[in-house]
């Protein structure tokens, strides 16, 4: 057995989210440096539990922009069409 009595160490979903979401602002950013993107590659690779909280958080993030674009669009209708 691991450290703490578990069988298997599971990686803490929302260390691991918050990590994610803070790639993502730092890549949304107009200018990204190389260096930026060779961590985010090499953080990436590091493990599919990265990966999957990045796809999980940029999923996240573009759906709430939709929607963001969706409501402004709504608002500016005329109320009957």
């Amino acid at each position: 057995m691991s450290e703490n009595n578990k069988i298997v160490a599971f990686p803490n979903r929302a260390e691991l989210d918050a990590v994610a979401a803070a790639w993502l602002t730092r890549l949304d950013r107009d200018e990204v440096s190389t260096e930026d993107h060779l961590a985010f590659r090499t953080w990436m690779a590091e493990s599919e539990h990265h990966k999957a909280a990045f796809d999980r958080i940029a999923k996240f993030w573009f759906l709430s922009l939709r929607i963001f674009c969706l409501n402004h669009i709504q608002r500016r209708l005329p109320d009957k069409i």
